[in-house]
């Protein structure tokens, strides 16, 4: 009867240990870009603003988003460096963000979504931020074997 409960509790271990650690990789990667993004683009637009750009989110939208993708993409990168992802994980996680953001200004030039109404930062850091999390979360199934801990971050590099 030992035996069993024993091999029961170490075979849920084994597949609740590597979903755990795959469900905090990927909430901690999401929440540095989110927060560090939003950091980042609250610096950008208030910074021109304060120049006297004013209301660029109004004025260039798209040049806005890209700017968003930037700034969602500068600390999800350097929190992946510094957890040993190698670059090629950076680049894909990175270039999920900007085609995020390239579907959403694409969808604005096809006139499905209508940026200029739109006018603020935040907003449009919310048209990026929450799908780029999605398409993270998708990356990061492609290599769960990585994000699992199933093997190191390094073999992937």
């Amino acid at each position: 009867m030992a035996q069993t409960v024993t091999r029961v509790a170490t075979s849920q271990a084994g597949y609740l240990r590597p979903a755990g650690r795959f469900v905090a990789e990927f909430l901690g990667m999401c929440a540095v870009m989110c927060v560090g993004g939003q950091l980042l683009s609250f610096a950008f637009f208030e910074g021109l603003r304060s120049v006297g750009y004013g209301n660029l989110a109004k004025q260039a939208p798209e040049l806005s988003i890209l700017a968003i993708a930037i700034a969602l993409s500068v600390p999800m990168t350097a929190y992946m460096a510094l957890r040993g992802h190698g670059w090629r994980h950076n680049l894909e996680m990175s270039a999920g963000t900007f085609a995020v953001a390239i579907l959403v200004i694409g969808a604005s030039l096809l006139s499905i979504l209508s940026l200029s109404t739109i006018g603020r930062w935040q907003i449009l850091f919310g048209l990026v931020c929450g799908p780029a999390c999605v398409v993270m979360f998708l990356v990061m199934v492609r290599g769960l074997d990585m994000y699992t801990g199933r093997t190191g971050h390094q073999t992937h590099a």
